[in-house]
């Protein structure tokens, strides 16, 4: 959790402070759509208030809480956006790789999660993202070392892998054993990314 008065962009009015402060004390007692209620309630009269980016990031938090990752999503990006200056920002941008991640959009993700390490790398979140990203890694090569083993006892795998084949001969022998042929859709060439 975090402090109710984190990230204030200017000074802001008594009124938008206490509005601010009791969506925050709805959102600690677990009241969510109150507290998501409250913050939308800053962000209307106040959408540029000291308070705005606090504001975005606990609505965002509440959404994420009762698992509506695409408006928590929602909420991030919009303090990412309007906001990059926030000492909010790096939670978002972390947090937006969370709901991307709950959403199973892992290259958005890991995007975002890299985007963090790269512009706020000495943040917390930052160190976070560097945690996930390496455990990514990490599932990924231990996955493919199981594929490899499972596939490799196979005999037809085997004979294969041992063979003397042109690499990439060898590749696509493997893969069409492992995943069978390739539908029509799947043999067109792949453009180059960039």
């Amino acid at each position: 959790a975090g402090s109710a008065t984190v990230a204030v962009q200017a000074e802001a009015s008594p009124e938008e402070e206490k509005a601010y402060l009791e969506a925050f004390d709805l959102l600690k007692n677990g009241r969510y759509d109150d507290a998501i209620l409250g913050f939308e309630h800053v962000l209307k009269n106040w959408p540029e208030g000291a308070y705005a980016a606090n504001a975005l990031y606990w609505s965002g938090e509440s959404h994420y809480v009762k698992r509506d990752y695409q408006k928590a999503l929602d909420n991030f990006l919009k303090l990412i956006e309007q906001f990059p200056d926030s000492t909010r920002t790096p939670d978002a941008m972390l947090k937006a790789g969370f709901a991307y991640e709950e959403q199973r959009k892992t290259a958005e993700a890991r995007r975002m999660l890299q985007r963090l390490v790269n512009e706020h790398g000495d943040s917390s979140a930052a160190n976070l993202a560097r945690q996930r990203l390496e455990l990514d890694r990490a599932k990924f090569q231990r996955t493919t070392c199981e594929l490899f083993l499972k596939w490799y006892a196979d005999h037809r795998a085997r004979e294969i892998a041992d063979s003397k084949g042109q690499p990439a001969v060898k590749i696509e022998d493997l893969r069409q054993l492992m995943f069978g042929p390739l539908a029509p859709e799947d043999s067109k060439p792949v453009p180059p990314s960039g």
